[in-house]
C-alpha cells in the first residue's frame, strides 16, 4: 500500500519537475503533500480506498506484464501468466487490508 503511494507522489513529483520545470523543492514539497493526501484518503474515505486497491492490483499486473516482456524475449502466454500471477498476489495482499478496513 505504501509503495503504490510513494509512485504515485514520485509520478507526480517527476511530470511537475520535468513538463512544469518547477523548482527541486518545491517539487519536493508536491511529494509530501500528494504521499499524505493519497494516505489520508486511503485511511479516511471507503471509496477512495476501493478504488485506489483496484488501480494498484492492476497496476501491479500491467507492471508484470510489462516487465516479463522488456527482460527477455518471452512468448505473449508468458508475459500473461506473470500478469496473472502478480494480479492474484496483489489481490491476496489487498484482500485483509480491506476486510480489516470494512470491520472498522
Amino acid at each position: 500500500m505504501y509503495t503504490e503511494f510513494m509512485a504515485v507522489a514520485l509520478l507526480l513529483t517527476f511530470l511537475s519537475y520535468r513538463l512544469f520545470r518547477l523548482h527541486p523543492a518545491v517539487a519536493l514539497l508536491i511529494f509530501i503533500v500528494a504521499y499524505t493526501v493519497c494516505w489520508l484518503l486511503f485511511l479516511k474515505n471507503k471509496t477512495f480506498r476501493l478504488a485506489f486497491s483496484i488501480v494498484a492490483i492492476f497496476g501491479w499486473a500491467v507492471l508484470a506484464y510489462f516487465a516479463s516482456r522488456w527482460i527477455g524475449h518471452v512468448s505473449a502466454t508468458t508475459a500473461w501468466v506473470f500478469a496473472l500471477l502478480a494480479f492474484l498476489v496483489a489481490l491476496l495482499g489487498y484482500k485483509d487490508l480491506i476486510i480489516f478496513k470494512k470491520s472498522r
